[in-house]
């Protein structure tokens, strides 16, 4: 009973971020996880990307409040560096119609002839409706050193 209102609020928060994984998991690091901010700040040959985050948050979610949560997981997937690769608003929703008859097979930017009128019947418009909203997408790689995942893996 006392973790019902602790899970209420971990529920709560949760519904602001869905964060998706795809990549290896190492022990958790245990220093700071670095944030490169450009690729020409990542060192040659001193990293090597064992994953990629994709972070899909409601609109106006501060991109720090993102990236704090990236640092963390970082550290708990065992990485040692993450950089942001791309940030976008995606839509997405339905495409809704009424219940009506679809207009003919003539495409509206010709004047029908008589015959295409017989075949077809007169030109109507499809009413019609776009429903969406709009999410925030992070996409962001997690490295770790290079000389760590090959001793790690026996390479």
């Amino acid at each position: 009973m006392r973790y019902i209102p602790l899970l209420l609020i971990l529920f709560i928060a949760g519904g602001c971020m869905n964060i998706d994984y795809v990549g290896k998991k190492f022990h958790p690091t245990d220093g700071a996880v670095k944030v490169f901010a450009s690729r020409n700040e990542i060192p040659e040959n001193t990293y090597t990307i064992i994953g990629r985050f994709t972070v899909t948050a409601k609109l106006k979610t501060h991109a720090y409040e993102v990236e704090e949560e990236i640092l963390k997981r970082a550290a708990e997937y065992g990485g040692d560096a993450i950089f942001l690769t791309g940030a976008k608003i995606a839509r997405h929703g339905i495409y809704e119609h009424p219940d009506e008859e679809f207009g003919s097979a003539i495409p509206n930017s010709s004047t029908p002839s008589a015959r295409e009128k017989e075949l077809f019947g007169r030109q109507k418009a499809v009413p019609s409706t776009n429903v969406w909203a709009e999410r925030q997408v992070f996409s962001y790689l997690l490295y770790k050193k290079s000389s760590d995942v090959n001793r790690l893996l026996g390479l």
